[in-house]
């Protein structure tokens, strides 16, 4: 089911591919319990497809509950990926200040991938979380897309979008 959902919703047929989304988690939720990876990469899959139907309320709370399941996992790459699509979700709907909250939550992540810590993250979103200054904001800003992203995240915290 969870296989079929995906190439559903690969194919653009988003909501015939929900339901598939949402009976994988039921099944598996019985038959695996509440806290096995299975379910949170399900709980990501359906948040994602929530997030492209617009339904960003529903989309945060799939991606908030797959959270801790996947810090539990100790898989730091999914973890990684699940907290960049919260945060991108979070800067979508215009809440940049939640996006630095979240980032502090999960310092598993900020311990391996932090500022000065290794490899940083690919994602802008999560880029954005690990800036430690301003410049490193502006240096977000060519994109026309993250360059809106990173206006609004840097007038919500600093009061200002120009950066210098």
């Amino acid at each position: 089911l969870f296989t079929l959902a995906g190439l559903l919703r690969d194919t653009n047929r988003l909501a015939d591919a929900e339901p598939l989304y949402r009976r994988a988690l039921a099944i598996n939720e019985q038959s695996l319990g509440y806290e096995h990876l299975r379910i949170a990469i399900t709980l990501n899959s359906l948040a994602n497809l929530l997030r492209q139907t617009g339904r960003f309320s529903e989309a945060e709370t799939m991606f908030r509950r797959a959270l801790p399941i996947y810090e539990r996992s100790n898989r730091k790459e999914l973890l990684e990926n699940a907290l960049n699509n919260l945060a991108d979700l979070l800067l979508e709907m215009e809440r940049p200040e939640e996006v630095l909250i979240l980032y502090r939550q999960w310092p598993s992540v900020s311990e391996s991938k932090g500022p000065g810590m290794g490899t940083q993250p690919e994602s802008p979103s999560l880029n954005l979380l690990y800036s430690e200054s301003l410049e490193e904001i502006r240096g977000y800003m060519g994109s026309r897309w993250w360059g809106r992203l990173a206006m609004r995240f840097g007038k919500k915290l600093f009061g200002k979008t120009q950066f210098h």
